[in-house]
């Protein structure tokens, strides 16, 4: 009688090479890096060829949903009009070309960079570190630029500038980050009105930035430019007054009280922020809005009026520059919607914790 012998079955397929497994996790995204590890144990290839593919296809995934998950429209305006802003206008003859391909590159990059991030913070550090990747891509690029396609390499002092484009973008995006949703306790809404308050100063200077952009453009008597320069200041003080239904100077600090000492800061917080909560049918602080952006867009129409009607001012006219500041305008306004809504929803969060405060207080 024939003794059956019993053994391991031998396998027919490989199993996927440790090395493949450690490289994917590590071009993984962080908080996805123990998902990628078991979607990897549990595939099921012939070869180590087959394998890299499926683990390439893999991680690629993986990136494209945590960029779509992390996609911000706000967030794309701000980083380009920030480097729009800062690479086209201190000097005149703005390098459009070089700026289009500089844009090309750095934006991509960025969104890859907030896959990496996601879920972001919105801290310093991530600023940090967004605006060393920003800056050292913009310098690769140059550099690469200027040995390969010198048309579209930036001259040296635009680099700088637009540098600085970078570290603003960062700026821009631990601000934009620092929006989401956030514990409703008073250190936090602090940190979140910090946020608002440099939103609201950056689209503030940016704007005088392309008013005085402008002046030069479009030269014209110093009293014009003196008006000009005083008026989006007044205006957009009169909106500010005009859409508060009891306006509070930022420079008005509360008093201290001994009981409960968070309560009036909060509310100082939530009336100074640049929201309307006046009930009124006429909105007049839409008007100084307007009028706001009609100061800056002023220039423009004169441009356009000094080229239709063959004024001999209109030789001395960069048109160039002109185009670029109608189209930073266009920019602004896109972006003071979205920083007014940041000022709504900071109000309406502090409004709650203020309620919150108040119902605790009288419950003991």
């Amino acid at each position: 009688m024939k003794t059956l012998a019993y053994g391991p079955v031998p396998k027919t397929k490989k199993a996927i090479p440790a090395y493949l497994v450690v490289l994917a996790e590590k071009l993984t995204p962080r908080f996805e890096r123990e998902g990628i590890r078991h979607k990897l144990e549990r595939l099921d290839c012939n070869s180590g060829r087959d394998y890299a593919w499926a683990a390439g296809e893999a991680v690629a995934g993986v990136i494209k949903d945590q960029m779509e998950a992390s996609f911000n429209i706000w967030l794309l305006i701000g980083e380009a009009s920030f480097f729009y802003i800062s690479i086209c206008f201190p000097l005149a003859g703005a390098p459009l070309l070089q700026l289009a391909a500089l844009m090309a590159l750095v934006l991509p990059l960025l969104r890859l960079r907030d896959a990496y991030a996601y879920p972001a913070e919105g801290s310093l550090r991530e600023m940090l570190l967004d605006a060393a990747w920003t800056g050292a891509c913009v310098i690769a690029f140059q550099e690469a630029a200027r040995f390969m396609a010198p048309r579209l390499a930036l001259p040296i002092l635009n680099v700088y500038f637009a540098v600085a484009g970078a570290v603003m973008a960062a700026a821009w995006r631990m601000i934009s980050r620092r929006q989401g949703p956030a514990d409703p306790r008073h250190r936090e809404l602090k940190e979140r009105r910090i946020v608002v308050w440099h939103a609201n100063v950056l689209f503030f200077v940016a704007g005088l930035t392309v008013l005085l952009s402008s002046q030069d453009a479009v030269p014209g008597s110093p009293n014009r430019d003196r008006l000009l320069g005083a008026l989006p200041v007044w205006l957009m003080l009169a909106s500010t007054i005009l859409r508060k239904a009891h306006y509070r100077s930022i420079w008005e600090r509360p008093l201290l009280s001994i009981v409960d000492p968070d309560l009036k800061e909060l509310s100082w917080d939530r009336a100074t922020l640049w929201f309307r909560d006046k009930v009124s049918i006429f909105r007049a602080d839409l008007i100084t809005e307007v009028g706001y952006f009609g100061v800056l867009s002023y220039l423009v129409f004169v441009a356009a009026w000094r080229w239709v009607s063959d004024d001999p001012l209109s030789v001395m006219t960069d048109w160039l520059q002109v185009g670029v500041n109608l189209v930073a305008i266009m920019l602004l306004g896109l972006l003071w919607v979205r920083i007014k809504k940041m000022n709504e929803q900071l109000a309406k969060a502090i409004e709650e914790e203020i309620r919150l405060r108040e119902l605790e207080r009288r419950h003991g």
